[in-house]
């Protein structure tokens, strides 16, 4: 079900697969889709909604510039968070403005998939510094959330994963 702009919520997590070489590499190695960010601001239509991502450096785009770099997109929508608790996510993804993008911890990423041993990302990644499904997780942890991995393992994929075999999760096609 596609979804409309008053479906998305703050706090929303946008979830989508992007066009370039960079984002194929991430699905091919962690799955379905390749980035995530959090919806910051809502609107009347997807050019009033802000996605909070970890790009280059942290930084806010509309929901139509989030999806113009994306194959597809969905919003992952917690069914069950209070609003005090989406203002605290938002709040977190908006402090996070500006920190630069911590390519290392990809390379972490990498070698914990291709290892399956988390010590690649528990103990190597920059705990200063987020990759777009790190600030997702830990914007979530903040109000005692996760997607089922801790936040240093967590991939793009696994929040996906983790909104669509959650019964208190909605998944719209953007």
């Amino acid at each position: 079900m596609a979804s409309t702009a008053n479906q998305i919520a703050l706090g929303d997590v946008i979830a989508i697969r992007g066009r370039g070489m960079l984002s194929s590499m991430i699905s091919l190695v962690s799955g379905y889709v390749s980035h995530v960010g959090i919806v910051t601001a809502t609107g009347d239509n997807y050019a009033d909604i802000d996605v909070t991502q970890a790009l280059e450096k942290v930084s806010t785009l509309s929901l139509v510039q989030t999806l113009a770099h994306a194959k597809f997109g969905y919003c992952l929508h917690c069914n069950d968070l209070a609003y005090g608790d989406r203002v605290t996510i938002a709040t977190y993804a908006l402090s996070r403005l500006g920190k630069a993008y911590p390519y290392s911890n990809l390379a972490w990423q990498l070698m914990k998939q291709v290892t399956g041993n988390p010590r690649w990302t528990e103990y190597l990644d920059s705990d200063t510094n987020e990759i777009c499904s790190e600030l997702a997780s830990d914007a979530y942890m903040k109000v005692g959330r996760d997607f089922g991995v801790a936040p240093r393992d967590c991939t793009p994929s696994d929040c996906f994963r983790y909104a669509i075999a959650s019964p208190n999760w909605q998944t719209f096609q953007l």
